[in-house]
């Protein structure tokens, strides 16, 4: 079977991290098909060694222009040539290729919680703008055959708001990534975090995002200080120093005092996040929403603690393995912080939480079997 692989979607981040990992098991448990790959330029997946069953078949620009070229226009002239079976997109509209079945990975989860003011802080324009991509990608994912959610909170609203019939919303639950291992580290951050000063440090992986609530971390650093002086707590990020949003975080950190309970070690390499739980002593994650976060699932495998936003899809995912706080609170996330450091039963019994809730969740194996076989099954009933 020709498969499509359509990656164009993934840019930077958790999604590029899934889409390498989907790769690397290709090679082991998906090599009784072909594959063809679209991606994005300036990508990962331009540079990787693929498996010999795998071809890298098209590369998009990274524009909105280019990105309608090429999936309106190139994709399906491309994709005719080598006679595409059926087609997967992981987390992203798909490409408009006629006569092929497509299989849609969604991770918009702001599309299915209305309840959520996703947007909140853009400007009246910037909502518009951003409301318009939206309805773009509600609509595209109603022309799918199959839409596959990374939670069951998410296919179930899907289904329940009228957005998607029964038998177009499945949910695969995610896994940890199988280049979460402490042997793949590079030298260059294993360096950065032994020069971390002494501290109880929480880290957060992730490129920036207005939903990703990093503003919270001033304020919280500052109510801990003051509540707790005779504790240190450093928060680890991994924004660029130039980035605008980390300059900006740091002069609010040292207007509060606290320039020194910040710091970024600058975008990783999937490999070397390992590296980063393990030299910290918990994970913080106070997105007001998320379909999924490796960071979650990541921290349970590293046995790190994870401080989490109090609301229903982190409840849906993370049950009793996280720690519930309300973000804009900043002295009961304080508080929290500071349980974990002096209470050391309390913070075993969250790491065991977040183990038995990991078991639940698939592997790295495990979760690309389980979606080759929705395509092997949805090509069959084509």
């Amino acid at each position: 079977m020709n498969i499509l692989l359509n990656l164009v979607p993934l840019k930077s981040g958790g999604g590029v991290q899934v889409g390498m990992d989907f790769i690397s098991n290709i090679q082991s448990y998906g090599s009784m098909h072909q594959w063809y790959i679209f991606c994005s330029e300036d990508t990962p997946f331009t540079e990787i060694k693929l498996p010999p069953n795998c071809t890298l078949l098209g590369v998009s620009g990274r524009s909105i222009f280019k990105r309608f070229f090429f999936e309106y226009l190139k994709a399906p002239k491309i994709a005719e040539q080598v006679k595409i079976d059926i087609a997967y997109t992981q987390f992203g509209p798909q490409p408009s290729i006629k006569g092929v079945k497509q299989i849609v990975g969604c991770a918009y989860s702001n599309l299915f919680y209305p309840e959520v003011d996703f947007w909140e802080g853009n400007s009246f324009f910037k909502k518009v703008e951003r409301h318009l991509y939206d309805w773009m990608r509600l609509t595209k994912l109603k022309q799918a055959d199959l839409v596959v959610f990374e939670t069951e909170d998410l296919a179930v609203r899907a289904i329940s708001q009228g957005h998607l019939p029964k038998d177009k919303a499945i949910y695969s639950l995610p896994a940890v990534s199988s280049n979460i291992n402490l042997s793949k580290a590079t030298d260059d951050v294993k360096k950065k975090m032994a020069e971390l000063p002494r501290a109880f440090k929480l880290c957060q992986i992730s490129s920036y995002g207005r939903h990703k609530n990093m503003e919270c971390f001033v304020p919280i650093l500052a109510e801990f200080k003051k509540r707790y002086p005779g504790e240190k707590i450093l928060i680890v990020i991994t924004l660029a120093e130039d980035h605008p949003k980390y300059i900006e975080i740091v002069e609010d950190a040292k207007a509060n005092g606290v320039e020194d309970n910040i710091v970024t070690i600058g975008p990783v390499p999937f490999e070397s996040c390992a590296e980063i739980y393990h030299k910290c002593d918990a994970a913080i994650l106070l997105s007001k929403l998320e379909s999924f976060s490796n960071n979650i699932a990541e921290a349970w495998a590293m046995q790190r603690p994870i401080i989490i936003n109090e609301a229903s899809w982190s409840r849906s995912i993370c049950e009793e393995g996280a720690v519930y706080v309300q973000a804009e609170n900043a002295a009961s996330v304080a508080d929290e912080i500071y349980s974990l450091i002096v209470d050391n039963d309390h913070y075993q019994e969250i790491v065991k939480n977040g183990s038995d809730r990991l078991n639940s969740f698939p592997n790295s194996e495990q979760r690309f079997k389980n979606y080759l076989k929705i395509i092997e099954e949805s090509e069959v009933t084509n």
